[in-house]
C-alpha cells in the first residue's frame, strides 16, 4: 500500500482483550466509515455481536487526499478527522479502535487494509446512492463476509 498513510489509536476504555479465532488472530469486526455519514449507528448495531463474541470493533476509515496535496496533508484537518472518528468509538461499550488511512483511492485502500475473510459492516443508508452497495459487492467478491445495514428497513 505505497500510497497510504496509517494512524491507529484505541478507545480509552477497554472492556477486555478480544479472544482469538482459529490461527491465533483476534476476532475483529470491521465497520467501514463511509464519507458524509455518521458511523455511530453501525457501531451500535454490532456492539452486541462484538460483546457476545468478545471481539474488537475496528472502525476502518480511508480519507482520500487529492493529488495536488501531499499524502500527509489532507484537505480536511487531520486533527478534526481523528476527533470525529474518536468520538464515534468512545461511545462503544465493546473494545474498539480506529484505523485511519490517508490515501489516493478510498475503495482500493479499504480492500487492501482488510485481512482475508474479514467480517465487514457497512452503515450505508438506502437513499445514499449505490456507493455502499457497490463497495459491499466488491468486498464480497474479495471473499469478505459483508453486512450492509442500508439493506434493512429501520422503524
Amino acid at each position: 500500500m505505497a500510497n497510504s498513510w496509517l494512524a491507529h489509536w484505541t478507545a480509552p476504555r477497554r472492556v477486555q482483550p478480544p479472544q482469538t479465532a482459529e490461527g491465533g488472530r483476534p476476532i475483529r469486526i470491521f465497520v467501514i466509515h463511509t464519507p458524509n455519514e455518521n458511523s455511530t449507528p453501525a457501531i451500535r448495531a454490532v456492539e452486541a455481536l462484538a460483546s457476545e463474541l468478545n471481539a474488537e470493533i475496528v472502525l476502518l476509515a480511508a480519507l482520500e487526499v487529492p493529488f495536488p496535496l501531499p499524502l500527509t496533508r489532507p484537505a480536511v484537518s487531520l486533527a478534526f478527522t481523528k476527533a470525529l472518528l474518536r468520538n464515534m468509538i468512545e461511545l462503544s461499550h465493546a473494545p474498539a479502535r480506529v484505523e485511519l488511512h490517508l490515501c489516493r483511492d478510498r475503495w482500493q485502500t479499504i480492500r487492501l487494509a482488510l485481512p482475508p475473510n474479514a467480517l465487514v459492516v457497512l452503515g450505508g443508508r438506502r437513499w445514499f446512492g449505490r456507493g455502499p452497495r457497490r463497495l459491499a459487492a466488491l468486498l464480497a467478491q474479495d471473499g469478505h463476509n459483508v453486512l450492509n445495514l442500508g439493506d434493512f428497513k429501520t422503524s
